[in-house]
């Protein structure tokens, strides 16, 4: 009788339940495709009494905030944390959701502070993501946040300055010079940065290039005039930041806008017709793309 239970006990937990918690998960996220939203949470409550599982809770929240269902993926972001000891990977998650989809910087510092930093100190991730939030948060609502971002990026590279990852700190910093128009300091991190494979990536390398872009055919400060001759390298950054982001409509319009510049006609109408064919210029939804659309139109 002993022996009978045992194998029931371990047929039941390790077979029975797993499946049938793993074919109520399935039905739950195939429910949030249909935007069948409160019946997703009914089976996916239904399947953690069987078992819990972590990849699940993942699939959920990413899911719910593709579908735009911002408030049942923090539920499931806050749920991660509490059941699985604070994983970081849920509050980076949770805190990137808040700051570039729902724009709320005040919230996302908390989260970042609160759940991630309070449990995984000096985190290079989460001070990078700390940085990053500051430096949004400044461009968009409050120029005293500035400060805060570069107090982070100076800790990142004083704790971690010695380790593969020191490029990305200083291309932050780069960023930070750029958002606040110091000429002179960017192009010192560009001839650091430049010269080293993969040193700059994603969307810094597209801001340096939509940035020198702007000095070397724009209008300088009378004290910057003597360095539009030392911008460099304009249309090979911007073709590198296309090669690495051809998804991106800000890179797109960088290159084009580079050939209405510099006169290629040839160039600028090929440019363009990329530009005009990307989804976003289609589904007009992006502000920021429908004004490089509509700039790039009037080219």
């Amino acid at each position: 009788a002993v022996l009978v239970f045992c194998i029931f006990t371990l047929v039941n937990n390790l077979i029975v339940k797993p499946v049938q918690a793993n074919s109520l998960y399935k039905q739950g996220y195939a429910l949030i495709q249909e935007n069948l939203y409160p019946q997703s949470e009914d089976k996916f409550n239904q399947a953690l009494t069987y078992k819990p599982v972590k990849k699940w809770f993942y699939a959920y929240a990413k899911s719910y905030r593709e579908h735009k269902q911002y408030d049942r993926a923090s539920m499931m972001y806050k749920a991660i944390l509490s059941r699985y000891s604070h994983e970081k990977a849920a509050g980076l998650a949770w805190a990137d959701m808040e700051m570039n989809d729902r724009y709320n910087y005040e919230l996302t510092e908390t989260i970042l502070k609160r759940q991630v930093l309070d449990y995984h100190i000096n985190d290079n991730d989460a001070l990078l993501a700390l940085g990053d939030l500051y430096l949004e948060w400044a461009t968009e609502l409050d120029p005293a946040r500035f400060k805060d971002a570069k107090e982070q990026y100076d800790l990142l590279i004083q704790l971690y300055g010695g380790t593969k990852d020191l490029n990305t700190y200083l291309s932050r910093l780069m960023v930070y010079y750029i958002r606040n128009d110091n000429l002179r300091q960017v192009l010192q991190y560009k001839e650091t940065l430049y010269p080293v494979k993969n040193a700059l990536t994603g969307k810094p390398l597209i801001e340096l290039g939509g940035y020198l872009l702007e000095k070397r055919y724009g209008t300088l400060k009378p004290a910057e005039e003597s360095l539009r001759f030392s911008i460099e390298n304009v249309r090979d950054i911007l073709e590198k930041a296309v090669k690495a982001n051809p998804e991106d409509p800000v890179a797109l319009y960088n290159m084009a806008r580079y050939f209405v510049e510099s006169g290629n006609d040839v160039k600028k109408k090929t440019w363009r017709s990329k530009l005009c064919a990307h989804p976003s210029a289609e589904k007009q939804s992006d502000f920021a793309v429908i004004f490089f659309f509509c700039r790039i139109q009037r080219m």
